[in-house]
């Protein structure tokens, strides 16, 4: 998927990072200023992929870029929560991973299985 103005994005990120890094800012008192950068990269970045998802709780992710040098799970939605409290993400090395896997989804019924219909990824540059 590709991500609209990738400069902004890339903004949003290196002040996430910072906050990230930042000592003071990771005493309690501050945790709310990573909170708001990390809401920051949510939007810009998460949002758009939320509405594709529908009921799909688990991402395949392969981030290049600033993405590779965050943690995405510690992105904050609309709600407040870390992206990790409502998803289970797998990083992957490259979108080629995805032919190479065999994703499979419990279905709930014994060890019956189904392949996974909704994997997003972008292409290779």
């Amino acid at each position: 998927m590709d991500l609209d103005d990738a400069t902004a994005i890339e903004a949003n990120i290196e002040k996430l990072r910072r906050a990230l890094r930042d000592a003071k800012r990771a005493a309690r008192r501050n945790v709310a200023a990573v909170k708001r950068a990390a809401r920051v990269v949510d939007e810009q970045v998460m949002r758009p992929v939320r509405a594709l998802l529908g009921v799909t709780r688990r991402i395949f992710l392969s981030p290049d870029g600033a993405l590779n040098l965050i943690p995405l799970a510690a992105l904050v939605d609309e709600q407040g929560k870390y992206l990790i409290e409502d998803y289970t993400l797998t990083y992957l090395t490259s979108e080629r991973d995805l032919l190479r896997l065999q994703v499979y989804a419990s279905t709930g019924a014994g060890q019956r299985r189904k392949r996974c219909r909704n994997c997003l990824a972008g292409r290779d540059q």
